[in-house]
C-alpha cells in the first residue's frame, strides 16, 4: 500500500491518495480516502481522518490486512516529484 499524505483544509495531515499494489501481478487499485472506517478512540469515520492516528501502517492493516506492507509518501516528497516532472498527468 502506498499512501500520499498532505494537509487538509484545517492543516491536519491526511491521506490524499491511497493505492493498493499487487506486486505479483503489477496491478494498482486506488482506494477512496473518504471510505468509511472506524478510527478507534475518536469520533472520526473515514480512512482519510485516520492518518494522524495510525499513519500509512494503520491504512495498510485496515484495507489490506494485518501483514500488508506500506510506504508513506509525505507531501514534500510527492510535491518534489511533480515539480521535477513539470506536471501531473
Amino acid at each position: 500500500m502506498i499512501v500520499f499524505s498532505g494537509p487538509a483544509a484545517d492543516g491536519a495531515q491526511v491521506a490524499q491518495v491511497i493505492a493498493v499494489m499487487d506486486g505479483s501481478g503489477g496491478s494498482v487499485q486506488f482506494v477512496n480516502p473518504e471510505t468509511s472506517a472506524t478510527v478507534a478512540g475518536t469520533s472520526y469515520g473515514s480512512l482519510q481522518d485516520a492518518y494522524p492516528f495510525a499513519g500509512a501502517k494503520g491504512y495498510a492493516k485496515q484495507v489490506a490486512g494485518e501483514d500488508a506492507g506500506w510506504i508513506d509518501v509525505p507531501v514534500s516528497a510527492w510535491g518534489s516529484m511533480v515539480t521535477e516532472k513539470g506536471a501531473c498527468r
